[in-house]
């Protein structure tokens, strides 16, 4: 048999298994694709909650040491330890779907609420049951909570590819009110 009879069998053959390689590296490209849409697809509803409730968890904690701390009433201020434990199993859930980014961001967000709650516990606590703080300190500590808030928000809302969002002020004050009205009668001729 010549060289030439067995070169064309072997071409062949080598361009078959090439030809099947190429092959099965797009299926289990398509294959990957397809999983990570998936997952996607599965835990983005799930996050979008989690995230949403974790932010809810935070202000309401928040707002609740405010109002304990605008009427002076360690008694309406939440329970450091059982606050803690709420956020921290928010955090946890956080930390089984979330990215890195997002935890870390999460965990900024508890930590200076946290620092803040403690904060005035301690006040609290060193002033016979008085809360007496700093009005800047305070101003400081929902500083660091707003911006905190906001960037876990911005990298949640990356996560979750969400468009941006361009936040306008709006005033919805009385006189703001009443005059929108009446600017919107008189457009109509009326």
């Amino acid at each position: 048999m010549s060289n030439s009879a067995l070169l064309g069998p072997l071409l062949s053959g080598a361009f078959a298994f090439i030809g099947v390689v190429l092959a099965q590296s797009v299926v289990i490209w398509a294959q990957k694709d397809k999983f990570e849409r998936e997952d996607f697809r599965r835990f983005h509803s799930d996050k979008r909650r989690l995230y949403g409730d974790f932010l809810v968890r935070i202000r309401r904690s928040k707002m609740q040491v405010s109002r304990a701390i605008d009427d002076d009433d360690v008694t309406r201020l939440p329970d450091p330890h059982a606050d803690e434990v709420d956020t921290e199993l928010l955090v946890e859930e956080i930390r089984l779907i979330g990215t890195g980014a997002t935890v870390e961001a999460a965990l900024k967000v508890e930590a200076s609420y946290l620092a803040f709650m403690l904060n005035v516990w301690k006040s609290a606590m060193d002033n016979g049951g008085d809360i007496i703080i700093d009005s800047e300190e305070i101003d400081e500590y929902e500083e660091l909570i707003r911006n905190s808030e906001m960037e876990f928000i911005e990298v949640a809302r990356r996560e979750l590819l969400v468009a941006p969002q361009k936040l306008r002020v709006r005033s919805f004050s009385p006189p703001n009110l009443f005059g929108r009205l009446l600017m919107r009668s008189s457009r109509r001729g009326g």
